[in-house]
């Protein structure tokens, strides 16, 4: 194929291969999300699927580069602990 060729198909199908490149994002970022949801980090792996699917539709190679980094951290960071009560007012504090 020549560099003509190469140009001409690229252009033709360009849009076809900026879809098929959000499509693998999308797949890509299923295993960051299911990671969350089950750790309890839902918010992560829901960046993650979004992040996931805009930069595969950008580089394919960067998407899995972005999605290993945010399974990890995903695996790695500890679940956050929700306090029932956003301000915690001592005795001290009120007198």
């Amino acid at each position: 194929m020549t560099q003509d060729q190469l140009r001409e198909f690229y252009d033709n199908y360009f849009y076809y291969i900026i879809l098929g490149g959000f499509g693998f994002g999308l797949v890509v970022g299923i295993v960051p999300l299911i990671l969350g949801i089950k750790k309890g980090k839902r918010n992560l792996g829901v960046i993650a699927i979004a992040v996931g699917a805009i930069t595969g539709a950008l580089s394919p190679l960067l998407c899995l580069i972005v999605t290993t980094v945010f399974t990890v951290v995903i695996l790695i960071k500890p679940k956050e602990k929700i306090s029932s009560d956003p301000v915690e007012t001592t005795s001290e504090s009120i007198n």
